[in-house]
């Protein structure tokens, strides 16, 4: 059987392990994000490079 200490740093560990995921995760999230704005706005755009080129 583990010792307390053994098993205090494997919670550490794996709270640490959480962390990172759920950084990992915000992160993944804030960038989709991002990258539906950009496509958003890419086609608010594309009327306008449309009327430009008709002109």
């Amino acid at each position: 059987m583990p010792s307390k200490p053994q098993i205090e740093a494997e919670l550490n560990r794996l709270r640490n392990d959480m962390e990172m995921l759920q950084i990992n995760h915000d992160t993944a999230r804030q960038e989709l994000r991002c990258r539906e704005l950009q496509r958003y706005r890419d086609k608010e755009r594309e009327p306008m490079r449309d009327l430009r080129s008709a002109a």
